[in-house]
């Protein structure tokens, strides 16, 4: 039997990528149900996509957590599970990160606002500045959903049934194919997704 350095065959680790990658789908699917009736509930519309994309995070951390344990029946935390290992750089790497993003974000934005084809409109409105905080915090917690759910468990299952290089591409494919259903994707933007 082909076994990886877990003690799982490489068609079990597979299976498991078939499973959490279903787990992606269904908890999507449930995030966007629950939230939508909350707004429903109490009327607060521009917290939709916080609450999805909080929810998903949720359901995929403890899914692929519930799915690690029933298939080695060992303890393991979340963090490892889903590949978020606590290191004592982490606030830095944080720090490089955002300063990093931020830096691309200006470099991708200001040509465009010097050259006039970007015409940002700046409103003082309190109303806005909780808009704004809702958008990032969106921004935010969707970038970490997405992370655990292409780079966590998934990623791993992947490495162990078949090759670095082999899960990055495959897992790279993955996504860019599931980015090709969004309503204003076209083809260029599933290569570049890729």
């Amino acid at each position: 039997m082909n076994t990886t350095r877990h003690g799982l065959p490489r068609t079990f680790n597979l299976a498991l990528v078939l499973v959490g990658s279903l787990w992606i789908v269904a908890s999507g699917n449930l995030a966007a149900c629950a939230a939508q009736g909350i707004i429903n509930r109490l009327d607060l519309p521009a917290f939709d996509g916080l609450l999805q994309q909080s929810f998903s995070l949720f359901l995929l951390l403890w899914g692929f957590t519930t799915i690690q344990w029933i298939t080695t029946r060992t303890t393991s935390d979340m963090r490892s599970t889903n590949a978020l290992p606590e290191r004592p750089t982490m606030r830095e790497e944080w720090k490089r990160g955002a300063a990093l993003g931020w830096g691309m974000l200006i470099v991708a934005v200001l040509p465009m606002a010097l050259t006039g084809s970007l015409h940002p409109d700046f409103s003082p409105e309190i109303s806005n500045w909780g808009l704004a905080l809702i958008s990032l915090g969106t921004i935010a917690v969707s970038t970490l959903a997405l992370e655990v759910a292409f780079r966590g468990f998934i990623f791993k299952r992947l490495i162990s049934a078949t090759s670095p290089v082999a899960a990055t591409i495959l897992l790279s494919l993955f996504y860019a194919v599931l980015s090709g259903y969004d309503p204003n994707a076209t083809p260029r933007s599933v290569v570049v997704t890729f």
